[in-house]
């Protein structure tokens, strides 16, 4: 079925027969709650990543070509780990399932790559949290990390210039914010004092810079975590 952009149909909106606004709405997907135990474990994809298609592989997850690599700062991305730990929600993940033969699609993540590559990079030790890293971490303090619950949105689209456009729709159709307040930067939040106390241990406290600009919270493409 092609794709009609309704709002950015040159016509006149009453030109536009309201069953044709309704047969075009295309886009269904339904809710999930996966733990990041889930979305880490990389034997649940029918089919590994085509390197010669620009696809690559990112725990459960495969990103498609049109991926960007990832972008965040370390200040994002510890920011987004302690969101995790506190319990704040970091706002769903769009991922494909595609169960023809094929899988050409299947398990194609089109909203989140920023966060699961931060949760992927956590795990692996590549950076600290509250001075910690997760290898230093206690059993059940990994375990309790791994069964947090991450919401998702699952859609079943086999159909590329679909999938390129729900892309599109959630990676840029955000404002950025602005800078934080000058009178702010330097300044320890609420949030962050309960951070640094989320574990019951000791914390190893490293100053981090503020980035000249934080981006805003409407998807992961563009923007920080906002805890």
């Amino acid at each position: 079925m092609p794709i009609i952009d309704i709002l950015n149909d040159p016509r006149p909106k009453q030109d536009i027969p309201r069953r044709i606004a309704q047969r075009h709405f295309w886009f269904h997907a339904r809710a999930g709650q996966f733990t990041i135990e889930h979305g880490i474990t990389t034997n649940t994809r029918l089919r590994d990543a085509d390197a010669a298609k620009g696809e690559r592989s990112l725990g459960a997850f495969t990103l498609p070509s049109f991926q960007r690599p990832s972008i965040w700062t370390d200040l994002q991305r510890t920011r987004l780990i302690e969101s995790l730990w506190i319990g704040l929600p970091i706002g769903s993940y769009v991922v494909n399932e595609d169960d023809r033969d094929s899988a050409e699609f299947d398990r194609w993540l089109l909203d989140g790559q920023q966060r699961w590559t931060t949760i992927i990079d956590y795990v692996n030790d590549e950076f600290d949290v509250f001075g910690w890293r997760y290898s230093e971490l206690s059993w059940a303090e990994r375990a309790k990390f791994r069964r947090i619950i991450v919401p998702s949105y699952v859609t079943n689209i086999t159909d590329y210039d679909a999938l390129l456009d729900v892309y599109d729709r959630l990676a840029y159709g955000g404002t950025p914010h602005e800078s934080r307040p000058e009178h702010l930067r330097g300044k320890e939040s609420h949030l962050d004092r309960v951070a640094r106390e989320a574990l019951g241990r000791p914390v190893k406290v490293e100053e981090q810079d503020e980035p000249e600009d934080m981006p805003g919270a409407d998807n992961d493409e563009d923007e920080s975590p906002s805890p």
